[in-house]
């Protein structure tokens, strides 16, 4: 379901799904970021682990939604 909602979403946005970002704390939310072209961020805030995350496929992990957009605006050097 959230595969679709994201689908959709990209659909809709200007720019292109490798300069977007998804933020989750579970391993489905890596796996359909990454099914999707989009740049996977793992919230550690969340119910999923460190090595969860990580091993899901997370370019990057934030330790409070105070710290996601600093954790993203790292990783757009990169991208």
């Amino acid at each position: 379901m959230i595969e679709f909602k994201v689908m959709r979403l990209l659909a809709s946005l200007a720019k292109p799904p490798s300069r977007v970002f998804m933020i989750g704390d579970k391993r489905d939310d890596m796996v359909v970021a990454q099914r999707n072209a989009v740049i996977p961020v793992g919230a550690l805030w969340g119910y999923g682990s460190v090595d969860e995350l990580k091993d899901s496929g997370a370019l990057a992990l934030a330790d409070t939604h105070w710290t996601s957009p600093g954790v993203v605006e790292g990783l757009l050097p990169t991208i």
